[in-house]
């Protein structure tokens, strides 16, 4: 079972969100098989990690008990082992886009064993946005610290459109974190250029 670190639980600034904090595990638990999950990340940088790898563990239990498990995963563009890799090897993956970067992904793209479009990545939010590939259940993403949760305003805004219906928000605090300055997160984007303090990082 994945367990909390206090550098990453220290990094959730938010008095109300540091109260919905989990274990990987208890947050990968959030996802059920045929989920359509849009992950954040852009090649190696800011891709989940950890609730990914405890997602293949329970598809691989779950295949073990002789269920059938998988899930639809949407990303901006290629990701890395512990995502595409893992959730692919535990037969996990029903619908993968954008780009397959692990190579047992690929493998079973070219065998049929798993649905895969290829568009464009400048596409993927439309797609979302007007429908055309179902609504999406969960928005996973890794996050340097969590401030606060505005879904209108992040970087992956495709995440947070046009579906209806459950939606699960899960950030993924990361190991490697952010640091600005003299030790302080910061956002760029003062009325004066300025960077806006938000509280000092462990």
């Amino acid at each position: 079972m994945a367990t909390l670190t206090s550098a990453a639980t220290a990094r959730v600034l938010n008095p109300t969100l540091a109260q919905k904090i989990m274990t990987a595990t208890e947050a990968a638990a959030l996802i059920r098989s045929a989920d359509q999950i849009g992950m954040s990340g852009f090649t190696g940088s800011g891709y989940p990690k950890a609730v990914p790898l405890e997602l293949a563990h329970r598809i691989a239990e779950a295949h073990l008990r002789g269920q059938k498990f998988q899930v639809s995963v949407f990303t901006g563009a290629s990701t890395g082992p512990e995502l595409d890799g893992a959730v692919a090897m535990a037969g996990g993956i029903h619908l993968r886009l954008l780009y397959p970067s692990h190579p047992e992904t690929r493998k079973r793209i070219n065998s049929g064993e798993m649905d895969y479009m290829d568009i464009h990545l400048s596409h993927v939010a439309q797609f979302v946005e007007y429908g055309f590939l179902g609504k999406l259940d969960v928005a996973l993403i890794e996050v340097a610290a969590v401030l606060g949760w505005k879904k209108e305003s992040s970087k992956a805004d495709f995440l947070h459109r046009g579906d209806s219906g459950r939606h699960d928000s899960i950030a993924e605090v990361g190991q490697a974190h952010l640091r600005l300055g003299h030790g302080f997160l910061a956002e760029p984007g003062n009325a004066d250029g300025s960077e806006r303090e938000y509280g000092q990082l462990p």
